[in-house]
């Protein structure tokens, strides 16, 4: 008979890390707990220290393990026994039994990749550029998860770079990488909710730690050397070249906006959520911020700028804009082209991080006027 102890806190936040779906290999040696889940898309392990001095493997359905494990943390149960009798694995926390069944299936054998290129980065780099990401691709995204969209992930002159777009608006966020181990310049599609993953699994571990990422035909490969490893499947295909969307600079105007002032009368003006789209009215010296009213009529409100030139009026979704404001640091640049151009936010360099809006059709308005 094998029995252990585990924190169920513990090992609810490596659960969380390695996914519930498919089957889960619990291996326990030398007093830790190894968990490995695979699917579809992607394999991935992590370690948890357990008082347990047999060493053994089982393997479970991860998705019943997530809800027993949720299930014990909720009745604040924090140190839990554990024993494995014939096949089933049992759980004691309090006066409270829970009997998960041992499945007689073999785990898949992870297949020897051949890494084409590596590097390393710093955890909290990498975590910084994930969680803007994540703030302005839920800023731009028309769907209700922004993680759903595939992400393309490139380096570029020693930084790596994250792209998201959903057709009609596109984002960009990089970070400086270090220790680049080859030549080639990887440029690959990951699946967006693998992201969203990664990016809480580092919020919890040690920012100064570096981490090593490799990259081969078919995967990306995130290892630490604590002995995380991360392998997730590549989306095949060709991510549209961001850069190409962005006008000739010969046509920019750029303009700056303190945060603090924007943010409000934005806020004012789409002061309802059933209003689609805002209006930016860029005119000599003011920016005329306005959204269309129920009735018909609009409500306005005014800033001023430092904007010379023809005056144009530019239509964003008023959700996109909202979000994508408030995501930013406090000095705005919005760079205008034209009417139908994209029309371009950042904190004054594209080059870390951008936030692109397409515009919409003003032509019905146009005629009615």
């Amino acid at each position: 008979m094998i029995k252990g102890k585990i924190n169920i806190f513990s090992f609810r936040r490596v659960l969380k890390t390695v996914g519930g779906n498919g089957l889960l290999l619990f291996s326990v040696k030398d007093g830790y707990l190894s968990l490995r889940t695979t699917n579809v898309v992607d394999t991935t392990s992590d370690f948890v220290e357990v008082d347990c001095q047999n060493d053994f493997e089982i393997i479970l359905d991860a998705q019943r393990v997530k809800s027993a494990v949720i299930a014990i943390a909720s009745l604040n149960s924090t140190d839990v026994e554990f024993e494995v009798v014939g096949r089933t694995l049992k759980f004691y926390f309090g006066t409270g039994k829970l009997e998960l069944p041992v499945k007689d299936e073999r785990f898949p054998a992870l297949e020897k990749v051949k890494v084409s290129t590596s590097f390393d980065v710093g955890v909290s780099e990498l975590l910084c550029a994930l969680q803007r990401f994540s703030q302005y691709s839920a800023a731009i995204t028309n769907v209700s998860k922004p993680w759903q969209n595939n992400i393309n992930l490139a380096i570029e002159n020693g930084m790596l770079r994250l792209v998201g777009t959903d057709a009609i608006s596109l984002v960009s966020c990089s970070c400086v990488i270090s220790s680049l181990k080859s030549k080639v310049t990887p440029d690959v599609i990951l699946n967006g909710s693998v992201l969203k993953s990664i990016t809480q699994y580092l919020a919890t571990i040690d920012g100064e730690e570096l981490l090593t990422v490799g990259l081969s035909e078919q995967f990306f490969i995130l290892k630490r050397k604590t002995g995380y490893r991360v392998r997730v499947g590549l989306v095949c295909g060709e991510y549209p070249s961001w850069r190409k969307l962005i006008p000739s600079d010969m046509d920019k105007k750029s303009v700056s906006i303190a945060k603090t002032e924007l943010s409000p009368v934005l806020a004012a003006v789409c002061w309802s959520p059933d209003i689609v789209s805002v209006d930016l009215k860029f005119r000599s010296g003011l920016l005329e911020v306005s959204s269309l009213m129920d009735d018909g009529s609009y409500s306005t409100l005014n800033l001023p700028i430092e904007f010379y030139g023809q005056e144009m009026t530019i239509r964003v979704p008023a959700a996109a804009m909202l979000t994508l404001v408030k995501s930013l640091s406090n000095e705005i640049t919005i760079d205008v082209y034209n009417p139908d151009k994209p029309l371009l936010l950042s904190n004054g360099d594209i080059e870390s991080h951008v936030g692109m809006l397409v515009p919409m059709s003003r032509k019905a308005d146009e005629k009615s006027d």
